[in-house]
């Protein structure tokens, strides 16, 4: 619970092609804003996680676990582990399922930031 990753699955993410959808709806082998091509879908069990509301900036929020990171060219790197995010408890919310990708670029773009993908919510604790 504390190091899976997920975001919301009505997060809305933008195709190349200018299509948003929502990142439930996301395929394998999509091509996401500049050429990102989905390698995997992450669906992870929500009932029982705490969902964070993560103020990245005034007018950027990301809905998710407390895992998801950030490393945006404006924004700089940013650990959500270490914001100090309000939360839904696991019993409070109607969220089912989170959702996160794996990609070729590893993230990918949600609200305009740079996402890392799935894998670098582990690959950051193992090294």
């Amino acid at each position: 619970k504390q190091l899976d990753s997920g975001i919301k699955g009505d997060t809305k993410i933008t195709l190349n092609n200018g299509l948003t959808l929502p990142i439930s709806d996301v395929n394998v082998n999509d091509e996401l804003l500049i050429g990102i091509k989905v390698i995997a879908i992450v669906k992870i069990d929500a009932r029982d996680m705490n969902i964070y509301t993560h103020q990245i900036s005034d007018t950027i929020v990301i809905w998710g676990t407390k895992n998801i990171h950030i490393n945006d060219n404006n924004l700089g790197k940013i650990n959500c582990m270490n914001l100090k995010s309000d939360y839904i408890e696991s019993t409070k919310h109607n969220e089912e399922f989170l959702y996160h990708l794996i990609t070729d670029k590893k993230g990918f773009i949600v609200n305009n930031v740079f996402v890392n993908d799935y894998n670098s919510g582990i690959d950051l604790y193992l090294k």
